[in-house]
């Protein structure tokens, strides 16, 4: 028995606003390129201090470090260490990932504080500068 074909409406003008966009992210896609070419020389110009750049009419690019942050995830290159250093305490910091507010709870949850430091830091992933346009 043939299954039956099941008709679905959708609004032209959905299909309109969509490939205008498609479109547009076609034409924008090198440009968004160049940007990414651009930031990483601003970050390269910043060196490690925050920076702030001027434009031609004003515009201003502004280069911020932040510290660096704990990775989403476990590298499993790492896995037996973690568990290692976690101790008693890997289910109530990691929920497949690092939980939110991880330094702080692992510092409050894992008794001996260099053990503590010692898994924040096998933790830690550099952080990118941030570059922003105003």
């Amino acid at each position: 028995m043939a299954a039956k074909k099941v008709k679905i409406v959708i609004p032209a003008a959905l299909i309109t606003e969509a490939a205008k966009l498609a479109r547009l992210e076609a034409r924008l896609k090198p440009k968004l390129e160049r940007l990414k070419v651009i930031k990483e020389q601003l970050r390269e110009a910043a060196g490690t201090k925050d920076a702030e750049f001027k434009g031609e009419a004003g515009e201003r690019a502004i280069v911020t470090h932040i510290a660096d942050t704990i990775a989403r995830s476990v590298d499993p290159e790492h896995f037996e260490q973690v568990k290692e250093l976690a101790g008693d305490q890997l289910d109530e910091l990691f929920r497949l990932a690092p939980a939110k507010g991880f330094e702080l709870n692992t510092l409050k949850a894992i008794a001996d504080r260099d053990q503590a430091l010692a898994l924040v830091e096998l933790l830690k992933v550099p952080s990118s500068a941030r570059v922003s346009f105003a």
